[in-house]
């Protein structure tokens, strides 16, 4: 019975798996670029219609741009193709992936200049003429930062519980 209870508990553990949003049609790639002048990492969400990796990023393929916000700029920001200014997109999904990217845009967001630029040799901007969040290593990926849902973290946590109450029984 014991060993039972064991296993139970360990495929509970298992079974705990990170969340992740719901597909949808459109491709989102997801940013992450550590700061040089703001605190800790900066992140964000690039959302693209109808882009075939490793061609040229246009003005058509751009849903939004979401960016989470640092201590410099509050977030989050967020970027829809009416925001941008007229043929200010550009880029391409091409390097070793996940790795650093190419792409730049200019917008204008709540009357406020908000552009992004990011380099294949790492180096990153944001902000009001790209001054405001800057960095020298970013890194783009097709899959969000694991962030486990509270289902999840809750049926763990349960799961380790009910191991550690059987294992002091045992004594």
């Amino acid at each position: 019975m014991r060993r039972l209870l064991i296993w139970l508990g360990l495929l509970l553990i298992a079974g705990a798996s990170p969340a992740y949003a719901v597909p949808s049609p459109d491709t989102t790639y997801y940013f992450s670029g550590l700061c040089s002048d703001c605190s800790g990492t900066a992140q964000a969400a690039l959302v693209l219609q109808n882009y075939t990796f490793g061609s040229t990023i246009t003005q058509s393929n751009f849903v939004s741009f979401t960016y989470d916000g640092t201590n410099l700029i509050p977030g989050p920001v967020v970027v829809t193709a009416a925001d941008l200014f007229t043929s200010s997109v550009n880029g391409q999904m091409t390097t070793p992936y996940p790795g650093p990217q190419f792409f730049t845009f200019a917008s204008t967001v709540n009357g406020s200049n908000f552009s992004f630029d990011s380099s294949v040799g790492g180096y990153w901007c944001v902000g009001n003429l790209c001054l405001s969040d800057t960095g020298m290593t970013n890194s783009w990926s097709s899959t969000p930062p694991a962030v486990p849902e509270p289902a999840s973290a809750a049926l763990m946590g349960g799961a380790l519980l009910g191991l550690g109450l059987l294992r002091r029984r045992a004594r």
